[in-house]
């Protein structure tokens, strides 16, 4: 392990900053601001759900091309250029005007969060030893999470009350000083010599043909992309229209799921650990809360039932995202460690791809019921059941062939197979 300095440590906090900021306004939009933006901008469903759209598209193809990139210029230098991207996204969506603007903005941020998630995950792997990597890994989501929680509640409520363009400035100059902080530290730190890493087709080949990786891969996408496209796109404007619940209700429920799988993360990595690092009975558990969770959403649509029934169902959504550190860590074992950044990078790549389907087939199904809608005086649209009935079914039908995947993947108590696994089915 390496020995740290006061340099390492404050280097590490402002890495970590800089996390928690981007987690906060990568989940804070659409979702918590969903009906503000549609209000303000007089658009429609589809238009504010292309934000999530443009965000997550970005953000995957980042995660599928970057990986190599930080294997080969290590954490520090792509967190440098990472940041300050975000850093103009986040200005230019303050800024914005008009719909494109919007989006344009979005975009920035997607392509800035996917190279901040790669540059943490690569310190962390470079620092650490690798039987401490899911253990350290809950630490860093303890804090950085923290980013995810303030974009629920907290978020809403000062939006609410002084409307989200100052909000969101506010967060940008945080993120400022923080990039500021940052650069100073990386001016004055011995970085790792440039790795002579092929950024080649060949390089993703080696992970494509790990038939057990690419198994895991469609499980930790449906778990990611379930609880992410709650608690970013959709999740408080559906309690509100199904429930009529207002949005303080409905931002307290993903602000539980928000803590629920902080605590989770946290701990999930050292309870791993205790047992012998296992992995498989917390990636199995995943799985059936997924399934269990969407059939107890549909089923609620269908019986009119109470908020407190859509709530259930979303912690347990929140519980199975919380064990996303031990799929990280197995899809790890199962590849060769010099591709780290790359297979973790796939597996985001396949999550985000999945929420930006979730988010399309959002868009379009609300909108095909815009003429049964519900509109306020403020702009604000409600749509109706039937809407949310044919998206979570659609939903479920992804969902389905998660759990047989799961029982069916290969524990790695903790080592690395990869010489086992490649080429194997």
């Amino acid at each position: 392990m390496k020995k740290f300095s006061l340099l390492t440590l404050f280097t590490m906090i402002f890495m970590l900053g800089i996390y928690c900021i981007s987690s906060l306004i990568r989940t804070g939009v659409p979702g918590s601001v969903f009906d503000m933006l549609q209000a303000d901008f007089q658009t429609s469903a589809g238009v504010i759900s292309a934000l999530g759209i443009a965000f997550t598209t970005v953000y995957a193809m980042d995660m599928l091309l970057i990986g190599p990139l930080t294997d080969k210029y290590g954490g520090m230098r792509v967190l440098l250029v990472g940041a300050s991207t975000l850093l103009a996204g986040s200005a230019l969506f303050v800024m914005s005007k008009s719909v494109p603007a919007l989006i344009s903005s979005r975009i920035l941020v997607g392509l800035g969060g996917g190279l901040i998630y790669l540059s943490v995950v690569k310190e962390i792997t470079r620092i650490f030893p690798e039987k401490y990597f899911a253990v350290v890994m809950g630490l860093v989501y303890l804090m950085t999470y923290t980013g995810s929680i303030l974009s629920t509640r907290p978020l809403v409520y000062f939006c609410e009350h002084y409307s989200w363009r100052p909000v969101f400035g506010i967060t940008a100059v945080a993120l400022g000083i923080l990039l500021t902080g940052f650069f100073i530290c990386f001016l004055r730190t011995k970085r790792p010599a440039v790795q002579p890493v092929s950024i080649h087709p060949k390089t993703y080949f080696a992970v494509f043909k790990n038939q057990s990786c690419i198994k895991l891969y469609y499980c930790m996408a449906c778990n990611m992309a379930i609880f992410f496209f709650v608690q970013g796109v959709i999740g408080k404007k559906f309690m509100e229209d199904v429930t009529g619940c207002s949005s303080a209700e409905a931002a307290n429920v993903i602000f539980i799921c928000s803590v629920i799988t902080l605590v989770e993360m946290c701990l999930i990595g050292t309870v791993s650990y205790w047992i012998g690092n296992r992995r498989k009975p917390f990636i199995v558990l995943s799985a059936v809360f997924q399934l269990l969770s969407s059939i107890m959403l549909i089923c609620g649509i269908l019986f009119h039932a109470p908020l407190w029934v859509f709530a259930i169902a979303f912690y347990m959504m929140a519980s199975g995202y919380g064990f996303s550190g031990i799929f990280t860590a197995t899809v790890k074992e199962y590849n060769p460690e010099e591709n780290t950044a790359l297979v973790v990078g796939v597996g985001n790549f396949s999550g985000n791809i999945v929420i930006a389907l979730f988010s399309l087939t959002a868009g379009i199904l609300l909108d095909l019921f815009r003429t049964s809608a519900k509109v306020q005086q403020s702009g604000v649209i409600h749509y109706p059941p039937q809407a949310y009935l044919l998206l979570w079914g659609f939903i479920l039908l992804l969902v389905l062939p998660m759990l047989y995947l799961c029982l069916r993947t290969r524990e790695t108590f903790g080592k690395n197979i990869s010489g086992e696994l490649i080429g194997t089915k």
